[in-house]
């Protein structure tokens, strides 16, 4: 159903038609596969203190930033505060060296959230010159 959702919404943007509903649908039957916690509930178990989709895609996108651009750490940390709510420049390093600890390229043996959502991060950052993490959001 979310692939259903997602092509039909492309169809309707193609055709110039509002989008947000079926983006909001698309996201709810996202969370129910994978657990996250949702607007709609399409069925699927709720897991306790999950991040959704989203959160865990600018969580990746922080800890590219940091391994990349070492030196705008201190403004990616207070974007970080904003956007995802990381407290400090210390707790977001934490994350990054979790991160680093539960990683495997082979994003099915990776026991990390963010792994599978750090191909397209890194694609954004080379591809498409995001340096700043609200070019993420």
């Amino acid at each position: 159903m979310a692939v259903k959702t997602a092509l039909e919404a492309l169809d309707a943007q193609m055709r110039g038609e509002d989008v947000s509903d079926a983006v909001e649908i698309f996201r709810s039957f996202a969370e129910a596969v994978t657990g996250g916690p949702r607007t709609l509930d399409f069925g699927g178990k709720v897991i306790a203190n999950k991040r959704t989709n989203e959160e865990n895609f600018l969580r990746a996108a922080a800890v590219e930033l940091w391994e990349n651009f070492p030196e705008e750490r201190d403004a990616l940390a207070k974007d970080a505060k904003k956007i995802i709510g990381i407290r400090s420049e210390a707790s977001l390093r934490k994350l990054v060296e979790n991160f680093r600890q539960r990683h495997d390229y082979e994003v099915s043996k990776s026991r990390s959230p963010l792994s599978a959502h750090m191909a397209r991060v890194r694609d954004l950052i080379k591809n498409h010159g995001y340096r700043h993490l609200k070019d993420f959001t």
